[in-house]
Formats: structure tokens, sequence, C-alpha cells
């Protein structure tokens, strides 16, 4: 092994985990993305269904 061997081996070591985290990275991006999506969407429906009974208890 020469010391040439051993700083490309490194390299190449380093940049697979960056393109890993990146990747990780993205994926939560995306996890939280969704999860904020289905909350708003939740909570949007839920003020439907209490205007709903308010306008159903005034009639």
């Amino acid at each position: 092994m020469t010391v040439k061997w051993l700083v490309l081996e490194t390299f190449n070591s380093l940049r697979v985990l960056l393109e890993l985290g990146a990747d990780i990275l993205a994926l939560n991006a995306k996890v939280a993305l969704s999860i904020l999506l289905e909350s708003y969407w939740n909570a949007k429906a839920r003020r439907s269904e209490e205007e709903e009974k308010e306008d159903f208890q005034f009639s």
C-alpha cells in the first residue's frame, strides 16, 4: 500500500459518506414535508367539520 493509494481510498470513502449523508438529508426533507402537508390537511378538514357543526346548530 502506498500513501497515494491510502489518500485516494480515504477521499473515496469520504465522498461516499457525503453522498449518503445528502441522500439521508433529502429523504428527511421529504418525510418532513409530507408530515407538514398531512397536518395541514387534517387541520383544514377539522375546521371544515367544526364550521359545518356550527352552521347546523344555528339553523
